[in-house]
């Protein structure tokens, strides 16, 4: 960048020449910091430049950068300096650089918006008349630009139609270095070599979704403390919101707690039972009307695929290379049988005394369903190459699913038309993406992801999700497409309702959508941020609808009121759905760039709690209710920190342009209202810590790791200040037996000062933790105990692997001189107990736990982990996938949790607490 610079101003190049001879080694320098202290600190930016050309830069791929972080505060500077005016691109956002939100204008990037450049290239570079050629190379591309480029080159080298139709289906030469260069980058060498290995030997593509998943089964810290609530090791709890957008929709959330590594992989539902299986073996079966665990039985391998009869007590479960059938009343195995090559769908017939199994080698087994004995072995595929000949010839199917009423099997191909097997005629169908039946001469553009036949014992339709994002209904007794929704969304996971009314689609994104079996209409949507679906199962009599996501922890019970109140006629199922408006109001449908993020929470009075919004909106709240009392005001950015002083009624407001805000919350004529009483902004970082003095008539400010106090009356600042190395974590909370005095935690030391100016009460702390935190470790946060008699020190670090540490030291005395304060030993116990530091309520410390659990200790038995309770367990989405935890209790003992949109109420969340227990054969 200063060599750009110099070609454009002779000062700046006149002026790196002198340095350059001064000092030769700077040219040499490798320091990112050296350069920017001496070359531009003390050089460029000391230049008068009021003549030169006003200079733009474009930084592209500012991510790709090793020191990006330091590389955006130089950026920060400059536009400060109004140097130059810069755009840049990147992954991440500008909030991932902490840059102050009035500094940038930002335009987000779509996939569809690199598409569509996509598409106006290649109208510049192929003819007119090569449509399939142009649309094939857009549907592969996926937002790649470097791919498309690379291809159209190399088709300047090919020539004839089928021959550039296959030159599009291998990767350009060119591609190398990219993949090179992303393999590099990552962190885990020894991930890059599994996730190339899982691509290499994969016989199927594989999706995101997928991925995700075997990436969940190696994942090895899963170390939590294997506790369960007595009888069940599956425990629901119920929870109110402050939004009813998702009350009606989701019902239950079935999660496991495990010290071995093991992830939920299949659901099936029964009559009155459903079962869930695991990567461990362990099959757990449900009472399907109160979602409680009753029977455990176990297979040796992971459990793939689940299927229970409907007229017999049989459940079959299907892992890579065996298949086991059990007797759901007595829970005991009925017959075992080895088979060569992964399952892809199975099938009850002849009055459930025969299953029918569809294997990936192309062969359909026959069982007898009773005793497991082979009674039939074809290879369709066979017969499927002497018809079409080398089209299917040594191909593997990707996926496929029965249709016994008709006797059919459907089978997906890669890159081919879907094939009708009726293994009964022994006859073959084509069916492609546009015509429906097909005479399979045509080269098929469109891929399938997955398929599905409607449940219905009349139906004759059969759904298809492809690759171009299309959702296609054939009717297979019309041979020919019924319905084509065009970009309805790239479906990996499909299941049918048991009424064949309605089938689930499940994203990569995690949005799961119903749609109408006859029309393709989508008659509801639960959108999340979570984890890819994996797998999908609706219950017996399909107003219930099971999810098992990408990071195979729970599986969520949804009840959708589509389901509930869907009006059909009975006499005909032919006839197509009808829906009241009702329904269609209900959809969920929500839009995440539109939802407002819960950013900060603190709590009032008398169950109050105070919200604030990365729109930068503050809200006051009624935990009774969950509804909003008022909306207190509204800031300049998103809200980062709210902190409430119950005696002064103050609230203490940051938000991410540098804005710090207090304001008195008083009711007048019934309504809820903020007055301010003094605001502050900080430039640069913005503002980094708060806290005003016990009188709340002061406030420290910490910001660009510098605090200074202020009046809150006058606004002006005290003289004095401290200084914070950046490099160091701190925090500050006053002391709680001195109400003159603040006390400043570092990593390992306490330091005290004086209310009045900041000066140094000559008092050095430092506290021996009696073992060593791991070097990343950082404190994040200090407070008072056990009514004011110790501190709690919290400290965390960064990646799952490094588990969150808490220690409680004596309170520091005042007296001048050096002091070395030792952790209080008989509290460890407890504190090894305690992820999260919560609050205090009555006569307990709230606390969530290593195990995820929410924990209070009474305060005159904190010494004694016995004493714990154990109140009950969040999701895990709550607290494992949250990236910035937000908890709090209210004065009522109602625990908040801030989740995405919602703050999540626990209703006297402590009131009750369960005996936990021990259980060695747990997953």
């Amino acid at each position: 960048m200063a060599s750009q610079t110099a070609s454009a101003v002779p000062e700046v190049a006149k002026l790196i020449d002198d340095m350059l001879k001064d000092e030769p080694e700077l040219a040499r320098a490798v320091d990112h910091s050296i350069i920017w202290r001496k070359l531009w600190l003390d050089g460029i930016l000391r230049l008068k430049l009021d003549t030169a050309p006003k200079l733009t830069w474009i930084i592209d791929s500012l991510d790709e950068c090793q020191a990006d972080v330091a590389l955006s505060k130089l950026l920060i500077h400059l536009c400060e300096k109004r140097f130059a005016r810069i755009l840049v691109t990147a992954k991440a956002d500008h909030h991932t650089y902490h840059v102050v939100p009035r500094l940038v204008n930002s335009l987000d990037i779509r996939i569809e918006d690199t598409q569509e450049d996509i598409s106006a290239y290649l109208d510049q570079q192929l003819d007119s008349s090569e449509t399939r050629l142009r649309n094939g190379i857009l549907a592969k591309s996926n937002g790649c630009f470097l791919w498309a480029t690379l291809v159209v080159r190399r088709l300047e080298n090919v020539h004839g139609l089928e021959a550039r139709l296959q030159a599009i289906q291998s990767e350009p030469p060119g591609m190398q270095d990219l993949y090179a260069n992303i393999s590099k980058s990552l962190p885990d060498h020894q991930l890059s070599r599994t996730i190339l290995t899982w691509v290499f030997c994969a016989v199927r593509p594989l999706s995101l979704a997928g991925g995700i998943a075997v990436y969940g089964l190696s994942a090895t810290n899963w170390d939590e403390c294997l506790c369960t609530l007595a009888p069940s090791d599956h425990h629901i709890e119920r929870f109110t919101g402050s939004s009813s957008n998702t009350s009606s929709s989701s019902a239950r959330r079935i999660s496991e707690t495990a010290s071995q590594p093991g992830t939920l992989t299949s659901v099936a539902s029964g009559k009155s039972i459903f079962a869930i299986g695991s990567s461990t073996g362990k099959i757990s079966l449900f009472n399907d009307s109160t979602c409680l665990e009753e029977v455990v039985i176990r297979q040796d391998t992971r459990v793939k695929a689940l299927k229970f009869a409907t007229r017999t007590p049989v459940l079959i479960s299907v892992s890579n290379r065996t298949i086991h059938a059990w007797n759901t009343q007595t829970s005991k195995p009925m017959w075992t049988a080895g088979i060569q090559k992964e399952c892809m769908d199975l099938a009850f017939v002849d009055d459930e005394r025969v299953l029918l199994v569809a294997l990936q080698n192309n062969v359909l087994l026959t069982y007898n369903a009773l005793d497991g004995t082979v009674l039939d072995t074809i290879e369709w595929a066979r017969r499927l190459q002497g018809r079409y000949g080398d089209k299917f010839k040594s191909k593997f199917p990707l996926t496929a699913t029965f249709k016994t009423e008709l006797s059919t099997l459907a089978i997906v191909y890669r890159g081919q038309d879907i094939v009708l097997w009726n293994y009964e005629e022994d006859t073959y169908q084509l069916y492609n993406h546009d015509t429906g039946l097909s005479d399979g001469l045509t080269v098929q553009m469109a891929s399938v992801n997955t398929l599905l036949f409607s449940r219905s014992p009349e139906s004759s339709l059969l759904v298809a999700s492809y690759t171009l994002a299309d959702l296609v209904l054939f009717d297979v007794r019309l041979k020919k497409v019924k319905v084509t929704v065009s970009k309805a969304g790239a479906y990996y996971r499909l299941s049918a309702s048991p009424d064949g009314r309605t089938f689930a689609a499940g994203a990569s994104d995690g949005t799961i959508k119903l749609y109408d079996f006859e029309t393709l209409r989508v008659v509801y949507t639960i959108r999340s941020e979570d984890h890819a679906i994996t797998t999908l199962a609706f219950n017996h009599d399909s107003v219930r609808l099971f999810d098992i996501r990408g990071n195979g922890r729970s599986c969520r019970v949804w009840e959708p009121a589509a389901l509930l109140r869907r009006e059909i006629e009975t006499e005909s199922v032919r006839t197509p759905s009808t829906y009241s408006r009702d329904n269609h109001e209900d959809v969920i449908d929500r839009n995440d760039d539109n939802v407002s993020i819960v950013t900060a929470l603190a709590c009032q009075k008398e169950g109050r709690y105070i919200v604030g919004k990365n729109d930068a909106t503050v809200w006051l709240f009624d935990s009774h209710s969950g509804k909003a009392v008022a909306q207190l005001f509204k800031l300049h950015a998103s809200i980062t920190k709210l902190g409430f002083h119950k005696e002064h009624s103050l609230l203490i407001s940051v938000d991410t342009a540098g804005y710090l805000f207090v304001h008195r919350l008083q009711l007048e004529r019934d309504e809820w209202c903020a007055k301010e009483v003094f605001q502050h902004q900080s430039m640069g970082t913005g503002v980094q810590h708060s806290i005003m003095n016990h009188k709340c008539d002061r406030i420290l400010i910490c910001a660009n790791d510098k605090a200074a106090v202020y009046s809150i009356r006058s606004g002006q600042a005290f003289d004095g200040s401290i200084d914070h190395e950046p490099e160091v974590s701190y925090a500050f909370t006053n002391h709680p037996t001195n109400p003159n005095i603040l006390i400043s935690a570092h990593r390992q030391t306490i330091r005290l000062y004086s209310w009045q100016n900041l000066a140094s009460v000559n008092v050095e702390n430092v506290i021996d933790l009696s073992q060593d935190l791991e070097s990343d470790m950082q404190l994040r946060g200090v407070a008072p105990i056990l009514n004011n008699s110790a501190l709690i020190l919290n400290y965390s670090g960064h990646g799952p692997r490094v588990k969150p540490r808490a220690f409680s030291i004596p309170i520091p005395v005042t007296s001048p001189g050096f002091h070395e304060t030792k952790v209080i030993a008989h509290q460890q116990a407890v504190c090894d107990q305690m992820e999260y530091y919560i609050g205090s309520y009555q006569d307990l410390e709230v606390f969530l736990g290593t195990d995820g659990w929410i924990y209070s200790v009474n305060k005159t038995s904190f010494k004694d982990k016995d004493e714990v309770l154990h109140h009950f367990m969040p999701p895990s989405d709550w607290v494992r996938a949250n990236p910035r935890l937000v908890i709090n209790v209210t004065d009522l003992g109602d625990i908040l949790f801030a989740w995405k949109g919602e703050v999540a109420v626990v209703k006297h969340g402590l009131d009750k607490d369960y005996e936990m227990k021990r259980v060695a054969d747990a997953l």
